[in-house]
């Protein structure tokens, strides 16, 4: 840095990077980082919310009322989440911010999913109607802390990407978040939703969110908090990926009866229980 002294006995300061090349190959970088996480933000969002609506139309016995009430929760949960990301939002510490956002983004939906399921089992016993009130507590329960942080996440984000170029980025990040929820959607509709079930896309999400949180603390040269996140992807995807978490998260939902399948399709959710020698067969919670 070079200090230029004033007269009179009076310090001015301006201050210079000391190599400029080397400067502008940091803010580059970082932007590519930053345009990164906003079109993973995309796909993330994007798949999260099919997903997420899919299994309520699971547990809700294919109630297109559900999609109003998830909707709803949807935009006013991620407003309050965007709001409340300016509020944290820190200059100079966006970074760590992020980083530990990322991971809340993956990890949220899975277990947003989970956690309904079993608020649901709580309340109803299989094949019941549901209530509205229930509908409301179990869907807010579900999506509730997924879409704060993917509130916060977009606010924080646009955020930095300002601060660093020294204009107003926002644009620039929603442009980037709409292109990667066209690619989450091609992606969905053209390929996840005949291979995989719901809970598997979101275990995958969950790991993709831990590798780019991990890759992006590496890039920002924070090298052990990035080597630590690589470990936790590692240590996470081993089960995650040995096991068939439909199943055994149905198996919340139907106590008393072994889940023999649990299978996502194109027109509903199908599960397969075994009780007393007979086999039953499910569909979006309504027994056939």
């Amino acid at each position: 840095m070079l200090i230029i002294p004033g007269a009179r006995n009076k310090t001015k300061c301006a201050l210079y990077p000391a190599n400029t090349k080397s400067s502008h190959r940091m803010k580059t970088t970082g932007t590519r980082r930053y345009h990164a996480i906003a079109l993973l933000m995309g796909v993330n969002c994007f798949i999260v919310q099919l997903v997420l609506i899919r299994e309520f139309l699971g547990l809700f016995s294919g109630n297109e009322l559900v999609i109003g009430i998830l909707l709803a929760f949807w935009m006013l949960l991620t407003a309050v989440g965007a709001w409340a990301g300016k509020r944290l939002y820190r200059r100079g510490r966006a970074a760590g911010q992020l980083t530990f956002i990322l991971v809340m983004n993956g990890l949220f939906p899975l277990a947003g999913a989970i956690f309904a399921v079993f608020l649901h089992a709580q309340f109803f016993t299989a094949g019941e109607m549901e209530s509205l009130q229930g509908i409301l507590l179990v869907s807010l329960g579900g999506l509730g802390a997924f879409c704060l942080v993917s509130g916060m996440l977009y606010t924080l984000l646009a955020a930095a990407l300002s601060e660093l170029k020294g204009s107003n980025s926002i644009s620039r990040i929603y442009a980037l978040e709409a292109v990667g929820s066209l690619a989450g959607g091609l992606l969905f509709n053209f390929f996840l939703v005949y291979h995989l079930n719901g809970l598997r896309i979101l275990s995958l999400l969950f790991l993709l969110n831990l590798l780019a949180a991990a890759g992006f603390a590496l890039a920002g040269r924070h090298r052990l908090q990035g080597g630590l996140l690589a470990l936790l992807t590692l240590a996470a995807g081993l089960p995650l990926l040995s096991i068939d978490p439909d199943v055994r998260v149905a198996q919340i939902l139907y106590p008393q009866q072994e889940v023999v399948a649990s299978r996502d399709t194109p027109f509903g959710k199908l599960v397969i229980t075994a009780y007393g020698g007979s086999h039953h067969l499910y569909s979006n919670g309504n027994g056939r």
